[in-house]
């Protein structure tokens, strides 16, 4: 008597072989079963030409190669199945997605002699040696659209005729520093964008020469991101100015500032102050921010990175500096941009609240509804001193602490939240305090009862303006 599977149809069996079996050597397995599995298998080739297996023995890729027939091929390999690359030549045309490191054999031949590969639209070549350069790339591929390239030297621009490349990162180095070997950024940009209409975003890291390119008006008239790593904020001034239509289409602009202190403790170039603020004023002008969040990198040493949005997500402008902290102690920059009057939400570090209080103090926020989002390390910290800031018309107070979750006890939380409500001045009639639930209901319950009888009590004693709270919960995310 058959099984109930053999009554499947072949294509709904392949389906759930889909679903249920990984890219991975279980494809050979499952065409092991039966025949009727086994027939099913060998009549979907392209199943078998996605071949993003692991620690693939070359018997099973040369029978993958086999069996996928003249299905578009994709390939990932991991290093130690580098020595592979050299069966896929025959196969090259109908390639259609292939990433592989190559340490110490070369790129396969068909990325190094000119040779058409039709079917290809993505590609990624990563090279593991440090300090050593691989051999440049020579193709052409008319329908390749995205190009990640690592520890890759593109000697020839021309040699690679793909013009529709919407998608290209590069870092010619395999190595946590992008500024080991001076990586001409504006000599590349000008290519990317006059060799390659198409071009969306861009993704890559260096240094900046001395060559300042004229921009076209052609130029990066569908650029959408730009993600920049360099050495210093000089070097990011004079990109900007080099590409001013380019930049002003963005809608993610993205400029990391290493200045070398991550990697080795010193500097590559000359950082200052004014630079920066130089820097920052040239990604943020001319648009009106409605979102500013602030993040401590505390895995890169002292980092800050600010993330300036406007309304709609219409542009997004990232920065981060080799610095503990800008903007809250720049008033004439934050004036200039005018932060204060249309600001409508701010996210920043518990560590940064002094400054903020503070550039509050000359320019209080005036929008016409302000969230504000406090990130502090523990309960203890919201209980220190802080200063006050004028949040003019405060809509929501929001507090974040790792670990809220397990921090069930409302005794244990209630002191430093009643504390820290105190460090906000705001006109509002009412304010929402957004907090994070606990693992134990009941505790939160018996908090929000508790705050709420202690915010009225002091609305009631103070003879200033105090809003009346109400309190709104959500999950944790830490």
């Amino acid at each position: 008597m058959n099984a109930p599977f053999q009554s499947l149809a072949p294509e709904l069996l392949c389906k759930i072989f889909r679903l249920v079996a990984p890219p991975t050597v279980a494809k050979v397995a499952l065409s092991a079963v039966c025949s009727h599995w086994r027939a099913c298998a060998l009549a979907d080739a392209s199943w078998w030409a996605d071949m993003r297996w692991t620690s693939m023995p070359q018997r099973l890729f040369e029978l993958a190669l086999e069996r996928f027939r003249s299905a578009p091929l994709s390939v990932f390999l991991l290093p130690q199945e580098t020595n592979l690359l050299q069966h896929l030549d025959p196969h090259a045309k109908r390639i259609r997605r292939l990433a592989f490191f190559f340490n110490p054999i070369s790129p396969p031949a068909f990325l190094q002699h000119g040779l058409e590969l039709p079917a290809l639209e993505f590609l990624s070549v990563k090279n593991r040696r440090k300090g050593v350069s691989g051999p440049s790339l020579r193709f052409r591929a008319p329908r390749l659209e995205t190009l990640d390239l690592y520890g890759v030297v593109v000697h020839q621009w021309n040699d690679m005729d793909i013009p529709r490349l919407r998608h290209f990162k590069y870092d010619p180095r395999w190595t946590m520093n992008p500024l080991d070997e001076g990586v001409p950024v504006l000599f590349i940009l000008h290519r990317l964008l006059s060799t390659f209409p198409q071009i969306r975003t861009i993704d890559m890291g260096g240094r900046c020469e001395n060559i300042l390119p004229s921009e076209s008006s052609a130029y990066g008239q569908l650029m959408e991101r730009l993600r920049l790593s360099l050495c210093c904020s000089a070097c990011g001034i004079r990109i900007l100015a080099s590409f001013p239509r380019t930049v002003e289409r963005l809608r993610v602009l993205r400029v990391k500032v290493a200045n070398g202190r991550r990697f080795d403790g010193g500097t590559h170039h000359d950082e200052s102050d004014v630079q920066q603020r130089s820097l920052v004023m040239a990604l943020a002008s001319g648009h009106a921010y409605t979102t500013l969040q602030l993040a401590d990198e505390s895995d890169y040493g002292h980092t800050l990175s600010a993330t300036f949005t406007t309304a709609h997500c219409f542009r997004n402008i990232h920065v981060t500096l080799p610095v503990r902290s800008f903007l809250l102690n720049w008033p004439a920059e934050w004036l200039s941009l005018r932060l204060s009057d249309t600001l409508q939400s701010i996210s920043l570090p518990l560590s940064l609240w002094p400054e903020f209080a503070l550039l509050t103090q000359g320019q209080p926020l005036m929008a016409p509804s302000v969230r504000i989002c406090v990130l502090a390390r523990s309960w203890n910290d919201l209980s220190q001193t802080v200063d006050v800031a004028r949040c003019g018309l405060l809509d929501c107070l929001e507090l974040c602490v790792p670990g809220s979750r397990k921090d069930g006890a409302s005794s244990f939380r209630m002191q430093p939240i009643l504390h820290f409500t105190g460090a906000v001045a705001c006109v509002s009639e009412r304010v929402k305090l957004v907090l994070e639930r606990s693992d134990d209901p009941s505790a939160d319950a018996s908090l929000e009862e508790r705050l709420l009888s202690a915010l009225h009590a002091k609305r009631v004693a103070r003879s200033d303006l105090q809003p009346d709270w109400t309190i709104e919960w959500k999950e944790s995310y830490f």
